[in-house]
């Protein structure tokens, strides 16, 4: 905005970093003027016309390079609701919607899929361990063994929710949590 008020021809470009590819992406971006003043900017992705600007960090460096998002998106009403990854205590899918368990409450999570978080998120402390839940391993409280060898993780929300652990998933639960 402070280059384009100055040079209404201005046009500048970048690399943004996204879950939908592990390269940066190329982003040009150009004013938008209306009655001479400026109402927006138009952001092409792929073009890389203009001048360069500094890269977009992406959290630390390390997050999108290696695939997973250093935030969780959910969704309040309208509005994107920008989570970090502490927050959530476990995702629940019910149906078509995947559910938060957050600080904040439940709220329901941008990311289509039960599969495609724990992609996001699975190298950064979550885990899927039912084919219903995904956990962040940070926030289990107690781990309740039952008859069988049936698992329950007790999570340190105020309602101290039990997750169950599918069969399937008991071993690798196990070893992230060295039990």
């Amino acid at each position: 905005a402070k280059q384009a008020s100055h040079n209404p021809s201005w046009v500048g470009t970048t690399q943004i970093f996204t879950h939908l590819a592990d390269e940066p992406t190329p982003v040009s971006m150009r004013p938008v003027f209306l009655s001479g003043n400026l109402v927006g900017t138009l952001v092409s992705f792929g073009a890389t016309e203009g001048e360069q600007l500094p890269h977009a960090d992406s959290g630390g460096g390390t997050g999108h390079q290696q695939g997973r998002t250093p935030r969780i998106v959910a969704t309040r009403e309208n509005r994107m609701v920008l989570l970090r990854r502490p927050e959530v205590s476990f995702a629940e899918s019910e149906g078509n919607d995947v559910w938060l368990s957050t600080d904040q409450g439940r709220l329901r999570a941008a990311s289509g899929s039960l599969d495609k978080l724990e992609n996001e998120q699975g190298g950064a402390g979550f885990l899927r361990v039912h084919r219903r839940y995904v956990v962040n391993l940070g926030r289990i409280r107690e781990v309740e063994r039952r008859f069988k060898g049936e698992l329950l993780l007790v999570m340190d929300d105020e309602a101290s929710t039990m997750v169950p652990v599918s069969r399937r998933n008991a071993a690798a639960v196990r070893r992230a949590l060295d039990i």
